[in-house]
């Protein structure tokens, strides 16, 4: 034991032999016997730490009274209970070193049910002994409390990484029991800030988080080739957006809740084109609908289909202009034909149906009732 140990009242004597202004002895022990395989010598009724003497200007404190040893790590947590309060309270800037412990004292007590004290002795005559000078920012002294490391949850979840007061806090990975695996930023135990989030299905999402979700801008690839690539509120697709499948197909526009909503662009595999509103994923309001043959309508639409008024312009030069039925002709509407050929008049399923007049190029006019397309009288 001699051989490896060092004697604690030894280095704080050599310390103070250098006269310093102050100095601050800090142990975060004992904690059970720490050589369980090795048979004790000697008295066995001492456990953990001598009491020590503090030379002049020094002040020494240690996790637990002396004689004692304690066993309190915090579960998931690297350090004991004493580090975790120190780490917490002697960063405040301006504050006595001497009041700071006797606040981290105080929360190890409460903490463990008065069950462990600290030891603290001081000989230190100067006033206000500060770690943290007063005008140090408290942003720039926060750093000072993290620390790495590695947790193992009863779960079977991993974490390795920064974390601040017992919190994960800086960046670290999450590694899940089920297989997913975050990378990244965190806040206050949370995912917060720029990361990247995976499924053992391949799914993966790169970009922002806060407040443990998806926020902020953001990319998602599927493990079946499609991306998404915008904007995200609450892990749901939400603002600004691209979508793309794996066929080739595509939309560019607004998002909400996940889903189409607002004013967009899909470009189909087909070379099919729609520019215009959508409801709930559906083309619904006014849009553009362009054909790959060049055919296109412009116009009214619910739930995907031509509803309302519109006009359909086809490639061999006619044209439509009216009421339209789920992608029917059907009301009253104007038809011209590319060679100077025009019915007005009712429609039905796509055909001229009920009253009407035909006025034909060479100025001849027929006039009466259609039925299925055909005149009847």
């Amino acid at each position: 034991m001699q051989r490896f140990a060092i004697n604690a009242q030894n280095v704080v004597s050599s310390m103070a032999e250098k006269k310093p202004q102050v100095v601050v002895f800090l142990l975060d022990c004992c904690r059970e016997y720490w050589l369980p395989k090795t048979r004790r010598s000697g008295d066995q009724s001492v456990v953990g730490l001598h009491e020590m003497k503090a030379p002049s200007g020094t002040i020494i404190a240690f996790a637990c009274a002396a004689g004692e040893t304690t066993s309190d790590r915090s579960s998931g947590s690297e350090n004991g209970i004493f580090t975790k309060y120190l780490l917490k309270h002697i960063i405040t800037p301006g504050v006595d070193i001497d009041y700071i412990l006797r606040r981290v004292a105080t929360d190890v007590a409460k903490e463990t049910s008065n069950k462990q004290e600290l030891f603290r002795v001081s000989s230190i005559r100067a006033e206000n002994v500060c770690i943290v000078p007063a005008d140090t920012r408290q942003t720039l002294t926060s750093e000072i409390s993290s620390t790495v490391s590695s947790w193992t949850y009863e779960n079977g979840d991993k974490y390795k990484g920064e974390c601040k007061n017992e919190q994960k806090h800086g960046r670290g990975t999450y590694y899940y029991a089920t297989g997913e695996k975050y990378t990244g930023d965190w806040i206050d135990d949370k995912k917060t800030g720029q990361g990247v989030f995976t499924w053992p299905s391949g799914d993966r999402y790169e970009g922002q988080f806060k407040d443990g979700n998806f926020n902020g801008k953001g990319t998602f690839y599927y493990a079946n080739g499609n991306i998404f690539a915008g904007d995200w509120v609450d892990d749901k697709k939400a603002g600004e957006g691209v979508f793309t499948w794996s066929n080739g197909a595509r939309y560019e526009g607004q998002f909400k809740d996940g889903i189409f909503n607002g004013t967009g662009t899909y470009y189909y595999a087909n070379r099919n084109k729609y520019a215009g509103d959508w409801v709930n994923d559906k083309r619904t309001g006014q849009g553009v609908f362009t054909l790959a043959n060049g055919e296109r309508y412009e116009g009214q639409f619910k739930d995907n289909n031509f509803n309302g008024k519109g006009t359909y312009y086809y490639a061999n030069g006619n044209q439509y202009t009216g009421d339209w039925v789920d992608d029917k002709k059907a009301g009253k509407g104007v038809f011209t034909w590319a060679n100077g050929n025009q019915y007005k008049g009712q429609f039905k399923d796509d055909n001229k149906h009920g009253k009407g007049k035909l006025y034909y190029a060479n100025g001849d006019v027929q006039k009466g009732v259609w039925f299925n397309d055909f005149f009847k009288e």
